[in-house]
């Protein structure tokens, strides 16, 4: 049969490093080649390839919002300045909303993401009752009776040098016929996940003006349809030698679609679900901030703005087909076209780097009707190149293949960037993940001793605080 895949999608959040060791004296590594940036009127930046913008200041003027087109590799937003950072305006990163879905034929209209973000789903066909599609991301809702929404990938992680966008919505359930609906009608589309921005300075932030990355809301269902999931709330972190002003930072969950108004709730449709908060991070070695921030803000003293030598993780080749350098990452682009008779399971594989050796690999395919498969290949290789590779069964038609890491240990490079654990350095991360539930987190250190999440707020978080 002929498979159509689309979407080679790759979900980075899960292998992010924990960071302690602050910097005594912050420098935010910007080089100034992009000068000064003045936005006095609403502005959008193309994000370049990558994602970093070096300005020696950067001022937002109040009333003037400014926001982003993703770059083709869908990075986070990172502002690097020499000199101050006044927000007086508005700074935005986040998801698209889902489409309404509509009487008869659908408009397969998901909620597109911010930089670095992952997109909602697609919205149930009209007229079958079919579920819609999972949104994108590690974390991304499924496209269940009601849409679920999306969740941030890492809410359960205080000490993060580098954030990810959150996951997309699912798409709300199909309408069956019914008189005012003769065709059925389709649920509301997923909203899209939030992005993720970085905005460091070398000198100060001022935000007395609103900086957001909110996930996109669920389209609302129509007759006997549903509402489709929001998405999830993204990532923000804000480093500086001092942070100061009375200003927003928001990182929430996009509301959920609200179900048509025809049939009974819980049997015939339902309301897409709020999608999950993100995460709000502070540095500065002075902060006198005193505005407002949704979630509450993980404040501490400055770590590096963008570290080196991150992990990376990428899918190389679909059923012997190569995989694009940067692939679309959306529903509206084929990426690959496996040939007339490919039979299944089809053969997965992929690559990482600065990762070491002989660690479990989750590979998810998604397709365009709202089923869902998974692989756990082992890498070979070596810390600085390794491969895997997996087989899964996929459906005719469109599917999204996703490739996330699931546990590293902690290398003499990453060393300097871990926390103590009652004085002892960790030496590994151990990443526990099940299909239907989130992952677990481990600290490892030489004596053996463990150190476990624990669940605080809704949220699962390291024991950091308390063993800093």
């Amino acid at each position: 049969m002929k498979q159509t895949i689309k979407h080679i999608f790759i979900a980075a959040g899960a292998f992010l490093f924990f960071t302690s060791n602050a910097i005594a004296q912050f420098v935010s590594g910007s080089t100034g080649a992009d000068g000064a940036l003045n936005v006095t009127s609403d502005t959008t930046l193309a994000l370049p390839a990558s994602g970093v913008f070096n300005y020696t200041t950067v001022n937002v003027a109040s009333g003037a919002t400014l926001t982003f087109t993703p770059n083709t590799a869908n990075t986070p937003v990172r502002i690097l300045a020499t000199g101050d950072v006044v927000i007086n305006g508005t700074i935005s990163v986040s998801g698209k909303d889902g489409a309404n879905g509509i009487i008869g034929l659908g408009n397969f209209g998901f909620g597109a993401a911010g930089p670095g973000g992952f997109s909602g789903g697609f919205n149930g066909a009209f007229g079958s009752s079919a579920f819609g599609t999972y949104g994108l991301g590690r974390d991304g809702g499924d496209g269940s009776f009601g849409g679920a929404g999306g969740r941030y990938p890492t809410t359960n992680y205080e000490h993060l040098t580098l954030l990810p966008g959150g996951s997309g919505g699912g798409g709300g359930r199909g309408g069956a016929i019914t008189s005012v609906a003769p065709g059925g009608s389709s649920g509301g589309a997923g909203g899209g996940g939030a992005g993720a921005l970085l905005v460091a300075s070398s000198t100060k932030i001022v935000l007395n003006g609103l900086v957001k990355a909110d996930g996109g809301k669920g389209g609302n269902g129509i007759d006997k349809s549903s509402g489709g999931g929001g998405g999830s709330g993204g990532g923000i972190r804000m480093v500086a030698s001092r942070i100061e002003g009375a200003g927003t930072l928001s990182a929430a969950g996009g509301a959920g679609g609200v179900r048509g108004s025809a049939g009974t709730s819980g049997s015939d449709n339902a309301n897409g679900v709020v999608g999950g908060v993100g995460l709000i991070r502070m540095e500065a070695l002075t902060l006198t901030f005193t505005g407002t921030a949704s979630p509450a803000a993980s404040i501490t003293t400055p770590f590096t703005a963008i570290p080196s030598q991150l992990p990376t993780i990428a899918i190389t080749s679909v059923g012997g087909q190569p995989v694009p350098a940067n692939p679309s990452g959306t529903f509206n682009s084929i990426d690959i076209t496996l040939p007339p008779g490919t039979t299944n399971p089809v053969s997965i594989s992929g690559v990482t780097t600065n990762i070491p050796p002989n660690k479990q690999v989750q590979v998810v395919a998604k397709d365009s009707k709202g089923g869902k498969g998974t692989g756990f290949p082992q890498t070979t290789g070596t810390q600085a190149s390794s491969t895997f590779t997996t087989s899964l069964t996929l459906s005719s038609g469109v599917s999204i293949i996703e490739a996330s890491i699931s546990a590293f240990t902690v290398t003499a490079s990453l060393a300097p960037f871990m926390p103590l654990v009652g004085g002892e350095p960790v030496t590994e991360i151990k990443v526990a993940s099940a299909l239907g539930s989130g992952p677990t987190w481990t600290l490892v250190t030489p004596s053996g001793r463990e150190v476990p999440a624990r669940m605080i707020a809704g949220g699962l978080v390291p024991m950091m605080e308390a063993i800093r």
